[in-house]
């Protein structure tokens, strides 16, 4: 279950025109099998229906011969492309043609439907295809008889083959153009894209003060590039702040480390019990500096906790009480 999506994913391309082109191509074969689907089965019905109506029309006029008595038994040749016209009696038997055939037990079983003066089928036997068409007739006096003409399809066959033969053969250049066309297309409009990541892969902490180029607009390229530079803002005054702080940090931690450094020094030289104390309160002067540089790093390793509100006298007076050692006397009013 799982290797199935990954098999998929590595069978797509890897970058985004490549995916993009791809997809295009995909569209355009879609696109092409739909349209050359309709476009066979119109131009198929279209032509069946033209040659269907031709074949019809010539065995209407001989229909009409018929009913006048007029129809002889060898009946001149059709119009319209028609190859044959023939006239059966009730029994099926031949009693005019337009030339010599052999059909006739093949379309005696063919007749109108009750209701209807005409009717049509397509036929495939014997590597023949064609339509046939048969439409009632009446003779003076007599019994009815049956008009048959009949067409073969070579051209209609002709000219959908070569319909279906020239999508076949236009499919993969069209293809091939609209995935060079989207290629194009996708490679232009990321262009943007490989300047903000060509300017950010250069971006290092010594070059906090780059940006990478805004393409100007509305769209989704423009927005991306405008967040990148204040991402990088917020990154430069994160870092000027870190600067501060360690600068800040230094200076606090010089003065206490000097005091202590000296205090040693001068209870070396002549021990006393009030320069140990002194040495003794900047150490611990230092601790607390530690402390509370530890407790900013923890700050700034942590997420932001939420706001809450604080009793600012509560807070003066915890730290006026931890600083009843001072050496400068601290009051709380």
């Amino acid at each position: 279950m799982g290797a199935e999506p990954r098999r998929t994913a590595r069978l797509l391309p890897g970058t985004v025109r490549g995916k993009v082109a791809a997809a295009a191509a995909l569209a355009m074969a879609l696109l092409l099998a739909a349209g050359g689907v309709w476009l066979y089965i119109v131009l198929r019905s279209n032509l069946l229906d033209n040659t269907t109506g031709r074949t019809e029309l010539a065995a209407r006029k001989v229909a009409a011969q018929v009913d006048t008595g007029t129809a002889r038994e060898l009946l001149p040749p059709p119009d319209g492309g028609v190859d044959l016209v023939m006239v059966l009696d009730e029994r099926g038997r031949v009693t005019a043609a337009s030339q010599e055939t052999g059909a006739a037990p093949e379309l005696a079983g063919f007749r109108p439907p009750e209701g209807q003066d005409s009717a049509s089928r397509t036929l495939n036997e014997g590597g023949r295809h064609e339509v046939a068409v048969v439409v009632r007739a009446q003779l003076p006096g007599g019994p009815a008889s049956y008009v048959y003409g009949t067409t073969v399809l070579s051209d209609v066959d002709d000219a959908t083959g070569a319909i279906g033969w020239a999508l076949l053969a236009s499919a993969p250049p069209l293809i091939a153009l609209a995935a060079a066309i989207a290629w194009a297309g996708t490679g232009l409009a990321l262009r943007p894209v490989t300047s903000i990541r060509t300017e950010l892969a250069e971006v290092s902490s010594s070059e906090l003060d780059r940006r990478v180029p805004d393409p100007g607009g509305a769209d989704e390229i423009a927005l991306l590039a405008r967040t990148v530079n204040a991402t990088l803002d917020r990154l430069e005054q994160a870092h000027v702040r870190q600067r501060e702080f360690v600068a800040d940090a230094s200076h606090e931690l010089r003065n206490p480390i000097a005091a202590v450094r000296s205090r040693l020094e001068v209870a070396l030289a002549a021990p006393d019990s009030a320069s140990v104390r002194a040495a003794l309160d900047d150490t611990e002067r230092l601790q607390r500096i530690a402390a509370d540089l530890l407790l900013l790093a923890r700050l700034d390793a942590h997420p932001q906790p939420p706001a809450e509100p604080v009793d600012l006298a509560l807070l003066a007076a915890e730290d006026t009480a931890r600083r009843r050692a001072a050496r400068v006397p601290v009051e709380l009013a």
